[in-house]
This record gives structure tokens, C-alpha cells and sequence, in this order.
């Protein structure tokens, strides 16, 4: 068979292309492609990478303040505004987070005085019928103290986006 092309004929095992193989280039286009996509995902693998480091960077850092300015400190300088406040001016630096909280251990006998000591009782994450406490129906009045255990780990204070957790027991909800 053969084709005419530029007013000549054109060797049938000749692709409009100009080559011989057009298989051959489609196979180098597709691995062209692959090798694209395989380097944009590598790209993007590193730019979360670098952005989880420099959240957990940060998150170290609010750990560090609270660990200077309330542990450290008696009575603490820090309260529930202070942090909210210094965690909001601070999103930025923490690009995978939509909000921080901070929980400390309390164990059982220590319970009553915290209780005491903050104003409010350490209520359950969750609901006696396991369901988890949303910010939307959340009524601190009506959730439940959490069950008596050997520690507690009470969120003391919370970036405004999930200042709903403030009170609630980490340790008492369901094991994922």
C-alpha cells in the first residue's frame, strides 16, 4: 500500500508523524505523562511534608508557652482568651490545623480541686448512647460528668474554632 504524501509516495511503515513507530511514540507519551504526574506528586508529597513539620514545629511551640506560662506559672498568666487569641494571630503557622486545644492530666484524686480550681466538672466526650458532641448541639449542662477512671485528660484551653472542647475529657470517649 501506498500513501502519497507531498506529492510523492510515502513508505507505508513511515507515520504521519515521520516516524517509523508510531506505537513506539505513543508508549514515550504516555511514560512522558507518567513521569509528569509521577513528579508533580512528589512535589506535592514534600509540600505537605514541609507544611506538617512546620505545624507539629508549632504545635511544639504552643506546648513550650503553656508549659512556661501556666505550668510554670502559679497562678498561671495564661487563660482561655489569652490562648485563643495567641492561637488565632498564629494559624498561619500551622497550615494542616483548623483549630489547637490543649488538655492536661488530672488524675482521680486530684479531680474535685481542678473542678474547683476552674469553675466547671470534666464532662464526657461523648454522649452514654456514643455519640460524639458536636459544636453545633453542644449545651455544656447537658452533657455528663465523665465516668469515674484513674486520670482524665480535660481540654483547659482552645483556639475560638473549637473552644466547644473546653471541659471535655479526652480520655472519655469511644477508641477509634
Amino acid at each position: 500500500m501506498n500513501w502519497f504524501g507531498n506529492g510523492g509516495i510515502m513508505d507505508p511503515k513511515m507515520s504521519l508523524l515521520g516516524g517509523k513507530d508510531p506505537i513506539g511514540w505513543w508508549e514515550r507519551a504516555a511514560e512522558k505523562r507518567k513521569e509528569t504526574l509521577t513528579s508533580m506528586c512528589d512535589e506535592r508529597a514534600r509540600m505537605l511534608q514541609d507544611q506538617f513539620n512546620v505545624s507539629m514545629n508549632h504545635v511544639q511551640a504552643i506546648s513550650i508557652l503553656i508549659s512556661t506560662f501556666h505550668h510554670g506559672k502559679n497562678p498561671s498568666v495564661i487563660d482561655q482568651r489569652t490562648f485563643a487569641r495567641y492561637a488565632e494571630r498564629t494559624a498561619f503557622e500551622r497550615p494542616l490545623t483548623s483549630g489547637v486545644a490543649y488538655a492536661v492530666r488530672v488524675l482521680h484524686s486530684e479531680r474535685e480541686q481542678f473542678e474547683k480550681q476552674h469553675g466547671w466538672t470534666i464532662k464526657r466526650m461523648d454522649t452514654i448512647e456514643q455519640k460524639p458532641v458536636h459544636k453545633d448541639d453542644y449545651e455544656p449542662e447537658n452533657l455528663e460528668p465523665s465516668p469515674i477512671q484513674e486520670e482524665y485528660a480535660p481540654v483547659i484551653f482552645a483556639q475560638d474554632t473549637v473552644s466547644h472542647v473546653v471541659s471535655l475529657d479526652m480520655l472519655s470517649g469511644k477508641i477509634d
